[in-house]
């Protein structure tokens, strides 16, 4: 695990721990499992990216430990492989499934109007089998792109934000994404985390 990596994972423990809320990791993935998901993808993850799921495979639902940032903030659970693989592409393969996928994709998303996707992202998708989701909201899903267009990055981290839909490219890298996510945690972390209790607060009072 490189340096950079290992430190923004103590940084996101330290945050966790500092609101009284250990962090808690999953039993990280094998190396036989992460190979096999590799090779029915077509394509091999960067080390940052390996290295996060070898150190966890998800988080618990709700524990929210990724957080991204465009227009607004997004708390985002990170997905184990089978979570990721839920409402996405076939595993193993099958075309003609993924197929259907990608019509219904075209029918029910489409670019709002005058709305530019950002150049090193490619157009025209809303799904793809080269975007694999890591981490969602209820309505959001942050990806790893394997196929940006040749002004982008492989590996770069874009998101599907939902209402109004747009693809966001989030970030050059995971450890960029992880970087700038544990920065929003440590400094707004009661607007990120709190609403749960907001709420319950509302409802006493109503009673």
């Amino acid at each position: 695990m490189k340096p950079e990596l290992q430190h923004e994972i103590e940084r996101l423990k330290r945050i966790f721990e500092s609101h009284g809320t250990p962090l808690q990791p999953r039993a990280g993935i094998s190396q036989e499992r992460l190979a096999w998901l590799e090779r029915e993808l077509g394509y091999t993850f960067d080390q940052d990216v390996r290295d996060f799921y070898l150190f966890s495979e998800g988080a618990a639902c709700g524990d929210s430990w990724f957080v991204m940032g465009n227009e607004f903030l997004v708390s985002l659970d990170f997905l184990t492989i089978d979570e990721s693989a839920k409402h996405w592409f076939s595993l193993p393969r099958d075309d003609k499934h993924d197929q259907k996928l990608y019509n219904q994709l075209e029918e029910n998303f489409h670019d709002v109007e005058d709305a530019e996707r950002d150049p090193r992202v490619q157009p025209r998708r809303w799904m793809h089998r080269r975007w694999w989701p890591l981490a969602r909201s209820n309505s959001d899903t942050l990806m790893f792109d394997a196929d940006p267009t040749p002004g982008g990055k492989f590996g770069q981290i874009i998101a599907f934000y939902h209402d109004p839909d747009a693809i966001a490219l989030i970030a050059g890298s995971f450890i960029d994404f992880l970087r700038e996510s544990n920065t929003w945690l440590e400094t707004r972390w009661e607007e990120i985390h709190d609403d749960g209790e907001d709420e319950d607060e509302d409802e006493h009072q109503d009673e």
